[in-house]
């Protein structure tokens, strides 16, 4: 895994860390808290370009050692590769990068594609049956997935007019046996809860890559059962017993990439044998609602640096965990999960509730 010292530029990532971790106890409301957060970011990441060709021709060096071992040990098998966001700007180049390595790519997309190289599948993975068809459909050519990309998470207003799944308990506790999970067997308290069932945010960006997860993990299983999972880093705003007061237009999306994050703890724990890693990524509001208009002319001003997005991804793609821990990545350095963020425990609690709602 590369150092510090060997990229260079750490200095923009601590410095965005620490500018969240003083917006998260300033006692201002959090709208004003997300829209200081992205003016920060944005400045930080135009600051990065005098990096990026350093980290691109790093990338393409591990490539090219990768490759050429592979061809003297004579191994060419098949790599199969799935993206859940191959569309977008980032997700193109992440694409990009993939063939490059030699994986073939499966993607959701507008239309049916397939070639050679990549196989792009009609789907809008935003509800549950777009998942059940996305996941059948590979399921009919592929024996094996040897990595899962999980990015592209959107905004969803938040209203009181979006519907609530029925038949769900208002109020869940952990298991007692707790298979698969770590911790103690105290019961939650409803004011720190997600609920899944009534958060659109939540649902669409935490339950639609769960599902994922779940019915692909037979076909990691017999691959290199490689995880990656991009998260908005905007999630370090949030604590997860975190409320507001006032009503608030970002609140809903932030939290959604903390359960995101949590996510990634509660697949490893409850698959051993995934190689799970989660990466907090450059990404911005104006990327995530994936309006081309709006960016242009409300947002012209702000930096969305989809090559930094690009490389944290293929960064995270490529590092070596030989161990199979679960691995965080602050943009492109290895780092550590908050204890704000309730750990095993509340990665438990959210996958719980996925279960029982699908």
């Amino acid at each position: 895994m590369k150092t510090e010292e060997e990229f260079g530029g750490g200095w923009v990532f601590r410095a965005l860390a620490r500018a969240c971790l003083f917006l998260r106890h300033v006692p201002i409301a959090f709208d004003m808290k997300y829209l200081l957060f992205v003016l920060v970011e944005s400045a930080l990441c135009a600051m990065t370009k005098k990096y990026e060709e350093k980290w691109m021709e790093t990338w393409r060096s591990v490539r090219r050692q990768r490759k050429d071992a592979e061809e003297q040990k004579g191994e060419k098998k098949k790599r199969v590769a799935v993206v859940l966001d191959g569309s977008s700007e980032t997700g193109k180049k992440l694409v990009e990068e993939l063939l490059n390595q030699g994986y073939f790519v499966i993607f959701p997309n507008k239309e049916n594609i397939e070639n050679r190289q990549y196989r792009c599948i009609k789907a809008k993975i935003e509800r549950e049956e777009a998942v059940e068809v996305f996941v059948k459909k590979i399921e009919e050519q592929e024996k094996q997935i040897d990595l899962l990309v999980l990015n592209g998470s959107t905004y969803e207003k938040y209203t009181k007019a979006h519907r609530e799944i029925k038949g769900t308990e208002t109020r869940i506790t952990p298991s007692k046996k707790k298979i698969g999970f770590e911790g103690s067997k105290r019961e939650y308290r409803p004011a720190d809860r997600v609920m899944l069932d009534k958060d659109p945010n939540a649902r669409k960006n935490y339950l639609m890559p769960f599902l994922v997860i779940r019915e692909l993990a037979p076909l990691l299983r017999n691959g290199d059962g490689r995880v990656v999972i991009w998260a908005d880093e905007c999630f370090k705003l949030v604590s997860y017993g975190t409320r507001v007061s006032l009503p608030s237009a970002f609140f809903s999306y932030a939290k959604s990439q903390m359960c995101l994050v949590l996510l990634g703890v509660g697949a490893k724990n409850r698959y051993p044998y995934l190689d799970t890693r989660i990466v907090s990524g450059n990404m911005t509001f104006t990327s995530v609602i994936n309006r081309e208009g709006v960016k242009k002319k409300l947002f012209k001003w702000m930096v969305y640096n989809s090559d930094l997005s690009a490389i944290e991804l293929e960064n995270a793609v490529t590092a070596e965990n030989s161990e199979k821990k679960l691995l965080y990545f602050d943009g492109i350095f290895p780092g550590e999960l908050g204890k704000h963020l309730g750990g095993c425990e509340r990665a438990n609690d959210l996958w719980e509730q996925a279960e029982m709602i699908s």
